[in-house]
């Protein structure tokens, strides 16, 4: 068995099993990632361990955190197992942080009042005595000052990737290293963590001097881990989406987010943005045969059907072929074709206006390889 002997005294990580909520309406942060490194993690077998002080590889907060970055190098193809587990090719050290930046800021307002007379008129009282009324301009007289604390957060997440020796008293070679920082009003990391560990997958055994990523509540982070929470993604008929439609001035954007083949159906979930318009010729495409879309439901529950589903959203008919339109700036909805054949392996996704021609307005995916 390998022996990690830099790490002796840190245990095996076991995935917890609960996601949170996904994100509050209007919620959103951008990370900043910064990684040093080359490195191919695909195929790798990998451990996660603590990398701090005073918290152990075994605490229940770590393992539900180190689940998340388990995700994202799950993605880029890494096999995650047991630290103790005579396949470890790459150790991965995880430490994380929260700081209080908050700070008392002055903030000036004005003052509105009278600046002036503008005019005055006269009368008399019951007695013969003349009275008189001012009128007066307003405007800005002054500004007066207070103080408003301001509430800040810092939140770190810090790796460092080792490949491991199977020579006794070899030295741990580092292979990469990341760092990623969020800045923002929370001091929830729980709520703020996946979404952190999800921006880094682009930058995964990359270098980047300061990779940005924004995420808010639209973004397909939540519904990628979901494949993991189900069990979905290693699945041999299951395909992990990274295909967008080029976006375009007349008709939204659609990311393609999973396709499952099963023997019953094709179920495709996409999520489309900018008041997206889907059209009646809506099929998948391979070796020259069309299968035509069946139904279309909301996408709030990843699972899997034993039977073809029946719409849970009317799909409409009009002269210009539109048989839907997303109601908000974004929709994820799953989308029901026929079933493939079992070795079906590149395929088309095509929403098309006219039958007769392509038009600028169709949605085509091209050349989506799937998972056999």
């Amino acid at each position: 068995m390998k022996k990690l002997y830099f790490l002796s005294t840190m245990m095996l990580i076991v995935m917890a099993t609960m996601l949170p909520q996904v994100l509050k309406a209007g919620w959103g942060i951008t990370t900043h990632v910064t990684s040093f490194g080359t490195y191919d993690f695909s195929g790798k077998h990998f451990c996660i361990l603590s990398n701090m002080e005073n918290i152990s590889s075994d605490d229940v907060e770590f393992k539900e955190y180190a689940k998340y970055i388990s995700y994202s190098f799950q993605i880029k193809g890494g096999i995650e197992v047991p630290s103790q587990s005579e396949k470890v090719e790459v150790c991965i050290l995880l430490s994380y942080d929260i700081k209080d930046a908050s700070y008392i800021r002055t903030v000036s307002e004005p003052v509105w009042g009278n600046t002036s007379v503008s005019s005055v008129t006269t009368s008399k009282d019951f007695k013969g005595n003349p009275r008189y009324n001012y009128h007066y301009n307003f405007g800005v007289v002054g500004y007066t000052q207070s103080e408003q604390k301001v509430n800040l957060y810092n939140r770190y997440i810090d790796l460092f990737a080792y490949e491991i020796s199977t020579k006794e008293g070899a030295e741990q070679k580092m292979i990469w290293k990341a760092y990623v920082k969020s800045q923002g009003s929370s001091d929830n990391l729980y709520e703020i963590f996946p979404a952190m560990a999800y921006s880094l997958e682009k930058y995964i055994g990359t270098t980047t001097a300061d990779g940005v990523v924004n995420i808010d509540n639209r973004d397909r982070w939540a519904y990628r881990y979901q494949l993991f929470e189900k069990g979905l993604l290693h699945l041999k008929n299951t395909t992990l989406g990274k295909f967008c439609n080029k976006k375009n001035k007349n008709n939204g954007n659609g990311c393609v987010l999973y396709i499952i083949k099963t023997k019953k159906y094709t179920r495709v979930c996409i999520y489309f943005s900018r008041r997206s318009r889907l059209f009646k010729d809506f099929y998948i495409e391979y070796n020259h045969q069309k299968y035509p879309l069946k139904a279309i439901n909301n996408s709030s529950e990843i699972s899997l059907d034993s039977d073809m589903p029946n719409s849970n959203i009317h799909i409409s008919d009009n002269p210009n072929n539109v048989i839907y339109k997303t109601r908000n700036w974004y929709d994820i909805l799953d989308l029901y074709f026929p079933p493939l054949p079992e070795d079906a392996n590149v395929i088309d996704l095509i929403s098309q206006k006219r039958s007769d021609k392509r038009s600028n307005e169709d949605f085509v995916w091209k050349g989506i390889q799937l998972k056999n």
